[in-house]
This record gives structure tokens, sequence and C-alpha cells, in this order.
């Protein structure tokens, strides 16, 4: 059995006084984050959450994008403190970029995310595929891009040709993808606006579903919770994990994360959520 757990959506975050390094999307992404987004997302709760981590005795992490805010250098030293700190501590970490890691194109330019979390990217970069520790197969997959406005992802067709060239030749059945943007753009208790969607999720989720392997897809991006069984593909179920320590105002919940456990014919999911105190569930996909 594979046992790991897809933490993401972080959002370490630090606002900007200077005029100066907000000549770009940065502007924007900083009056958002002093209006709203620096009360739900209290950093504190990154360290006092690694002893609940730990009390699951799962080692291997995947960590799915949005480490940083506005993709400063001083946010992405945060996120690569914290995640230095779990690999000391025994954890296997797989990082990948999210939206907000690739802010702007100045941020890709000097390759931030590379530099601060490189050394824990899957080997190859994106696409890739890695066997975690008990045998399953994970395929990571790249949807990100930098946008001049928008928050949406991109996948090309080349990329998802790669993708599932990599599902195909695994020799198991069930196989665990990666990426931060979800393929599909609605479903039971969410709706994903234009302008935070993937461009090429279609032909992703059909490709996907083409492969006849039993896959389910790991995201985050969207800040909720969902665990949705593909109205079209009987092989393809969506894993949308919630911001790890997102706490909106007036909301009991105050961070979340997912534990999967693949077994040879089955893929069991758990959900962690914390509000006064942590809580596991099991839980079954839903029908879309």
């Amino acid at each position: 059995m594979t046992s790991l757990l897809h933490l993401t959506d972080f959002h370490f975050w630090t606002l900007l006084r200077n005029p100066v390094r907000m000549l770009n999307k940065r502007a924007l992404g900083n009056a958002n984050l002093y209006a709203r987004r620096r009360h739900h997302f209290p950093m504190r709760s990154a360290e006092t959450f690694l002893e609940y981590i730990e009390s699951t005795g799962i080692r291997t992490l995947f960590l799915g994008g949005d480490f940083t805010t506005t993709a400063l250098d001083e946010e992405f030293a945060m996120a690569a403190g914290w995640v230095r700190r779990l690999a000391e501590d025994g954890y296997t970490p797989y990082a990948i970029p999210g939206n907000h890691d690739v802010y702007t194109f100045e941020a890709i330019r000097a390759k931030r995310f590379e530099r601060y979390l490189g050394g824990w990217t899957p080997p190859g970069g994106l696409p890739s595929k890695v066997t975690l520790p008990g045998g399953a197969p994970m395929i990571f997959a790249p949807t990100v891009c930098p946008n001049f406005l928008s928050s949406r992802g991109r996948i090309s067709a080349a990329e998802i040709a790669q993708v599932c060239d990599l599902v195909s030749g695994c020799e198991q059945d069930s196989v665990l993808v990666g990426a931060h943007y979800p393929v599909l753009e609605h479903g039971p208790g969410f709706k994903t606006a234009w302008s935070r969607r993937l461009e090429g999720a279609d032909a992703f989720r059909r490709a996907l579903g083409a492969t006849g392997k039993r896959i389910l897809y790991c995201c985050g991006h969207a800040h909720k919770f969902g665990y949705l069984q593909d109205p079209h593909h009987e092989n393809l179920t969506h894993l949308c994990t919630g911001a790890f320590f997102l706490h909106r105002t007036g909301a009991a919940e105050r961070g979340t994360f997912s534990e999967i456990h693949v077994k040879e014919k089955a893929v069991e999911v758990y959900l962690h959520r914390c509000t006064d105190q942590w809580t596991r569930e099991r839980v079954e996909p839903r029908a879309f």
C-alpha cells in the first residue's frame, strides 16, 4: 500500500510598501492581500499544524503549489524554510508550482520557484513520473503559467500527450496524477470563474479518461474540498484539496488536507479538517 498526504495552497505572504516593486500585476495582488487574504491565511498555523501532520505517521507529501501569494523572494524564503523543516524531520516532499508561484513574468525570468523549492520538485521537471514508497506511480502535470491579469492556467496538447503516455506506461492499474488546477470547472459545492480555469482542461480530462487506467486526479487551487466521480469517465475521480491553513472570516474551518491510500484494487481518501480540533473522516467520491 502507498500512503501520502496532499497539502496545497499555503500562500505565505508579505505586504509590500515599496511602489517600485508593484509596477506589474503584483499591485493587484498586494491590494487583495492587504484587504482580504492576509486575514484568511494566518501563517503561524503552518507551524502549529506540524504536530498533527506527524501524528498521521505518513511521511510522503504531495505539496500542490501556491506556496506564495505574489511570488516574492521573501515569500519563497518562508515557504522554503517550512519545506526544509519537513525534509529534515524525515518527510519526502514532492513540490510543484501553483499559479501564485508564477505570479509575474519577472518571477519566471528570475526562476524563483526553481531557486527556492527546486530541491523538492519531482526529478526531471514537469511532466514527470515517480514511484512512491509502496509502489504506486504518480504523474505530475504542468498546468501553471504567468498572466498579465487573470489567474488562468494552461496545459498544451503536447503536454497532455506526454502526461498520458506516462500514465499509459504504468504497469499498475491505479495511478495518481498530481497538478495544481482542477480539470472540472464546476461540481457539487463549487464553481470556478472563467478567469481562474485551466485552458485545455476538457481535452486533458478526455485524454486521461481514454487511458483506461484507474486515475485519482489530485489538485488544489479552488480552496475548497471536493471528491467527485467523473460523470463521463468511470476510471477517473477528482480530488480537490482545500487550502492547508485557510481560515475564512466567520467560518469554523481553520485548515484542511487530504490523506490518500493506494491499494491493489482500491483507493481510499480521508479528509482532515481543523475546527476546534482536528477530525479525520473517510470520504467516498460524490456523483457529479
